[in-house]
Parts: structure tokens; sequence; C-alpha cells
């Protein structure tokens, strides 16, 4: 991995009369327009924030009941911490409504290997190699995409590097559990854990010893929908030894690159 970082954090409260007044007196929303949902929305996105205020009622009753201030922050934001983000942080209790974590890494998207579970959906987009990966009720998705073409096609920026690939974890943990933004961040190790990736799927084929269990790799790699059911379960069990052996922490790669520091106000 050559880089590892909070792509977006999204943050929920449900303020009272009192705390919803003090952010009234506080910040002056005339200047800024709502939206069909939301009575009040502030975009800034020099700096990487996206406020918004007080549901209205239709498609925002419901959020009503369950919060009525919204904040997502981009790199920017998490980096820099504006005025603004720090004292809404101080004015309440804040639980995490979604967090993606992307993974930057310069190898084609063509030799990675992401070990799939038979009920979660692959979708592939813009080719075949770009895809989301998900579950139709699973609190994560992964986005796995040509990071170099899209930063040419969306912002006409050209690097130097031959291939840059992001693989990005996109968190959505259920509001009920209350996954507090300066609270322990265990459940995120847990949802990481459970991710079998490896950049460079050439480790796995060096290391599995027989040319049967390189071709029953190859096999399943090249495929889509991975199917286990016809391999052999002692082939099985050495593969899934070796994509354990050498699958990437992704957990120890947000440590070691100070992901769980950018969340903390």
């Amino acid at each position: 991995m050559i880089d590892v970082s909070v792509d977006t954090l999204c943050l929920v409260s449900k303020l009272n009369s009192s705390q919803i007044s003090e952010v009234y007196n506080h910040i002056d929303f005339t200047q800024w327009n709502g939206n069909k949902v939301w009575k009040h929305c502030i975009y800034n996105k020099e700096e990487g924030y996206y406020i918004y205020f007080i549901p209205r009622g239709g498609n925002g009753k419901w959020l009503g009941k369950h919060y009525n201030i919204m904040i997502l922050l981009q790199k920017e934001a998490l980096l820099n911490k504006p005025a603004i983000i720090e004292y809404l942080i101080r004015a309440s209790e804040w639980t995490i409504k979604r967090l993606d974590i992307a993974f930057d890494y310069y190898e084609s998207i063509d030799r990675s290997f992401l070990l799939r579970s038979g009920k979660s959906k692959f979708k592939p987009y813009k080719g075949t190699s770009n895809y989301y990966y998900y579950g139709d009720r699973n609190s994560k998705k992964i986005c796995h995409y040509d990071k170099k073409n899209q930063l040419l096609e969306r912002k006409n920026i050209v690097i130097d590097e031959d291939v840059l690939t992001r693989f990005e974890v996109r968190l959505r943990p259920k509001l009920k559990d209350r996954h507090l933004i300066n609270g322990d961040f265990g459940w995120v190790q847990n949802e990481l854990s459970t991710i079998k990736f490896v950049a460079n799927s050439g480790v796995i084929t060096k290391h599995l010893k027989t040319k049967e269990d390189k071709q029953y790799f190859r096999n399943i790699k090249r495929r889509q929908k991975q199917d286990w059911t016809s391999i052999p379960r002692s082939n099985k069990t050495r593969i899934r030894k070796v994509i354990d052996e050498h699958a990437i922490d992704l957990h120890e790669e947000c440590k070691k690159h100070g992901v769980f520091d950018q969340l903390k106000f």
C-alpha cells in the first residue's frame, strides 16, 4: 500500500431545542438555500465539508426522528478541521453514519484478488476491471477502481505513475449501534478483518506449491462469480491458507497511516 486515508466521513446527531438555538445563534444560515429534504445546506467544496440542518416534512420526516443535523466531511476537512466543524463537533454527541477508507496502491487492478462470499454481489462498472462488491444488508461495500483514470476524467489531473488503483471500503454502521466519533474504533477492525484482499495475486500463485492448486486458483480468479464447489476440500484448504497469509492487514495499514488520528476531534 502507498497511501491510506479517510475519503469521506458522515456524522449525524439529534440536537435538542437548546442546542438548535445555539447553532442558529452561532451560524448565519440566511445566505444558504436548503433543498427538498433539509431547510439549511452549507456547501464548502474547497474546504471539503457539507452541513445539512433541520429536516423538512415529507422526505425529511423520517430523518427527523433519528437525527436533525448531518455533516459530510471529506479528506481536506478531516486534515484541516475547519472552525465551523470544530464548533459543531463540540456542540453535541455525534454518531458515525458512514466511513469511507481509501487504500491506494501502484498495481494494476487486474492483478489483484478479493476473496468473495457467495451471498454478496459483484457488480462491474465502466468496463470489466472496476467493480462494486456488496451485500443486500451488509454494513460495508467495496469499490475498486482505476484511480489514475478517475483523476483524469473527473478533475483533468494527470499523474506521472503508470498506474494508480484505489481499493475503497465504505462502512455503513447501523445508527442503533451508536458508533461515536470520539469513541472506540474496534468495530472498524472487526469489519476490515473479514476482507481478504491481495494487491498482486502473483504472490498467491508463487506460494502455492502444486500445479493443481495453481490452476484451481487461476480458474477462481478468472471468474466473476467465485465458485469453490468443484474444488476438492484439500486443495481449497491449501489455497485459502495462502490467501490468508498474504492478504493485506487493512486495519494495520490504517493504524500505520494515522487513519484513526484523522477521526479525532
